[in-house]
């Protein structure tokens, strides 16, 4: 059950962000602007942000921004060029709007990735909560927390027969 309402969800989430309004041609930009997004970046929240610097630089991420925080991290920026993440400290995060974080405890990432193997090989330790499995269309997908305790998926789409050898 767990399985199918996980990869429900990532189905959900990932139907719901493919869906978009038709384009807007506007004569006067300033009458009826075209919205147009550039990126998606998930902000996660952690009570330490230096563990979750490590989970992701062993998965190929560079933490390219970081914020001190006492004598650890209070923010970092993390990307491979292509996907880019960003962890706050709780405190940190409380100190600047805590009216925004009200209620907050943790989040779902979800990722598609061109190999689980090599992402299981770098998390040997990771604690998995959905083992290694394929879905219903095909996908094989393994959910595991990161040092915050949010919930990240990684899925290797399914093969078609173009991709296998034979």
């Amino acid at each position: 059950m767990k399985r199918f309402f996980i990869a429900s969800l990532a189905a959900m989430m990932g139907a719901a962000c493919a869906l978009s309004a038709p384009a807007v041609t506007a004569a006067d930009p300033k009458e009826d602007p075209v919205i147009r997004y550039q990126k998606v970046t998930s902000i996660l929240l952690a009570d330490a942000v230096a563990p979750c610097v490590d989970f992701w630089t062993a998965l190929g991420m560079t933490a390219t921004v970081t914020v001190p925080e006492g004598d650890g991290l209070g923010f970092a920026i993390l990307t491979d060029g292509t996907v880019e993440l960003m962890y706050q400290s709780f405190t940190l995060a409380r100190a600047q709007t805590p009216e925004a974080v009200d209620g907050v405890q943790r989040s779902i990432v979800f990722l598609e990735v061109a190999s689980l193997d090599a992402v299981l090989a770098a998390l040997p330790d990771a604690e998995t909560v959905v083992p290694d499995h394929v879905t219903d269309y095909g996908a094989r997908e393994v959910y595991v927390r990161d040092p915050a305790g949010n919930l990240v998926g990684f899925s290797e789409p399914a093969r078609t027969g173009d991709d296998v050898d034979g």
